[in-house]
């Protein structure tokens, strides 16, 4: 699943979990996208069929390891983009932001919290 962020893709793949489907994401479990990649390989070779990704995958150069790893283990690949208007966008990342937070951070809590995926700032989506 790719598109900006707050387009919704943490809520589709969290249905698809739901169905029995494993999520492969970086901000769940942290590193890097090549991380993703190298976790992806060992978890087709392992057998498994049901696998959901869900990073913003804007450019075609961030997912291209991605389908490269996914072809070479067999995989039947779809991409999902979520053309979400930036304006739906930005609102959504700053109710997420609430919800976990309890309020809209500022530019210092946003960067002390960096590491944590709902402190990404609004601008996030427009860049």
């Amino acid at each position: 699943m790719m598109g900006i962020p707050g387009a919704g893709k943490s809520r589709a793949a969290a249905e698809l979990v739901a169905h029995g489907y494993e999520r492969l994401n970086r901000d769940t479990i942290g590193g890097t996208l090549r991380g993703i990649v190298r976790l992806l390989e060992d978890r087709l070779r392992d057998g498994a069929t049901r696998l959901v990704l869900d990073n913003t995958y804007v450019s075609r150069a961030t997912r291209s390891d991605v389908l490269r790893a996914a072809h070479a283990e067999g995989a039947s690949v779809r991409c999902i983009h979520f053309d979400t208007p930036p304006h739906e966008a930005h609102v959504n990342v700053v109710l997420r932001m609430i919800d976990q937070f309890g309020h809209v951070l500022d530019p210092h809590e946003i960067a002390a919290r960096s590491k944590e995926p709902a402190a990404i700032g609004p601008t996030a989506v427009f860049r």
